[in-house]
């Protein structure tokens, strides 16, 4: 049920042995709930991405979205991939534009939730352009460029509400 109580309250876990949101801090000897940020993430441009090769038919362009960790050799994805499409003008193509409130293939909007409060959680974004190949007529995927967003500030706080360019 979507109630505050199931918020603020405990849950216990599926086999009512333990909590499935409290868990005990060997370090500190005392329990601790699970860390639990909520997001609203809503892309609105990509800039200066470089220009499709000349004479390349371009079918579609969009953006990948997922949270993922930073370890030291690999990274780890932690949520689901999204896919937005977007639009662009062909007077201005390093500039992709995403449109509001519109059917949810292009809506720009993802809600996150993450139990974890690691420096090194953050969003991976990349810009990728689907054209047709001209020997083959096959659809093909390119990446054009991808960042890394963190989501928390270096001691643990969430990253506050900002625009990145």
């Amino acid at each position: 049920a979507y109630l505050l109580s199931t918020w603020l309250h405990p849950r216990l876990s599926a086999t009512c042995i333990s909590y499935k949101d409290l868990h005990w801090d060997m370090r500190n000897n005392n329990i601790v709930p699970v860390a639990s940020i909520n997001r609203i993430i809503t892309v609105n441009m990509v800039r200066n991405l470089p220009p499709p090769k000349p004479n390349s038919l371009i079918i579609a362009r969009r953006i990948h979205m997922a949270i993922t960790t930073k370890m030291s050799s690999q990274d780890f994805l932690l949520s689901n991939a999204h896919t937005i499409n977007c639009v662009w003008n062909t007077t201005d193509p390093s500039n992709w534009k995403f449109v509001r409130n519109s059917g949810s293939w292009f809506n720009p909007k993802v809600i996150c939730r993450i139990e974890s409060s690691d420096a090194n959680v953050g969003l991976l974004i990349e810009a990728c352009c689907v054209y047709k190949n001209e020997q083959t007529s096959d659809l093909v995927e390119a990446s054009v460029g991808w960042t890394f967003l963190p989501l928390f500030q270096s001691n643990g706080a969430p990253v506050p509400n900002k625009t990145q360019s």
